[in-house]
């Protein structure tokens, strides 16, 4: 299984504010309540109030703590130095000393309610990440769904590798049920038809699974001779028959011979089983 699918740019972006914070975001995001000015103000030091105000609307805004607070755009820093009397340059002072920043996370979590990503609220994402990937297991969508299930549940996000090594458990896990299932469907003469289509066909000089998977090189009557050609074939297989009505209108996007439970098993019969059924699975080559 790969170790991840973000590049190390895009894993230091999410780790921290975005570059730019529009006007209405700034207003929506970062006003500072009568309740939040109460909390700033409870801080001695100017840098600790800016430094809180900054947290504070960070967790709000984002569902989590940066890495970087400085990262924080000017326009944000600027508006709350502003709402706490503050000068926006004390900012570069905050966070000095690691306990500090450890003590105003905890009072902040507990003002709006937040709570550390716990071993228990991880086993209970994994599952609802596994349901997901099983309607749709693109990487992308699955962060975006487990960071709004974090913020939904008042969970602090935890740092962006974490989710995505429970992200890519949770879709090996999902490819593992739907093969387990589609297994429970085939009985031992469609098994090994299903295993023949990896055999070479010396008339063709491939495989009839390659062959099937084969695009069209043109729009000649050629082409389309060879596509009717693949159409009979797959028909003669009565698929539109096989019980797979408990499996998800497209269980997954990457289920094929490539994909990591193929690697592990070695059980040739779940190579065939994505491509030549035509609403539960598709060969792609995505992460």
């Amino acid at each position: 299984m790969p170790r991840g699918f973000l590049r190390p740019e895009d894993r230091e972006s999410l780790n921290n504010f975005p570059s730019t914070i529009e006007e209405n975001d700034l207003i929506t995001h970062f006003l500072l309540t009568p309740g939040d000015l109460a909390q700033v103000k409870m801080n001695r030091t100017e840098t600790q109030r800016i430094g809180f105000a900054v947290s504070l609307c960070g967790l709000r805004y984002l569902g989590f703590f940066p890495q970087d607070i400085e990262t924080a755009p000017d326009n944000v820093v600027d508006y709350l130095a502003k709402q706490s009397e503050c000068n926006p340059v004390s900012l570069v002072s905050y966070g000095q000393r690691l306990r500090t920043r450890q003590e105003h996370q905890s009072v902040i979590m507990a003002y709006l309610g937040f709570d550390w990503f716990a071993e228990d609220q991880k086993i209970h994402l994994f599952q609802w990440l596994s349901q997901r990937s099983l309607e749709n297991d693109r990487p992308s969508t699955l962060l975006q769904q487990a960071s709004e299930w974090l913020y939904k549940h008042r969970i602090v996000r935890p740092g962006i590798t974490t989710l995505e090594a429970l992200i890519l458990e949770s879709r090996q896990a999902a490819h593992q049920l739907t093969y387990d299932q589609m297994a429970q469907s085939l009985n031992h003469d469609l098994e090994t038809k299903l295993n023949q289509l990896l055999q070479p066909d010396h008339e063709r000089g491939v495989s009839p699974i390659s062959w099937l998977r084969r695009p069209a090189t043109g729009y000649g009557s050629k082409d389309i001779l060879q596509d009717l050609e693949k159409l009979q074939f797959v028909q003669m297989w009565s698929i539109d028959e096989w019980p797979l009505t408990h499996l998800p209108p497209r269980p997954s996007q990457t289920t094929g011979p490539n994909s990591a439970l193929l690697k592990h098993s070695g059980d040739t019969t779940q190579a065939c089983l994505s491509t030549v059924s035509p609403s539960h699975g598709v060969s792609s080559r995505d992460p």
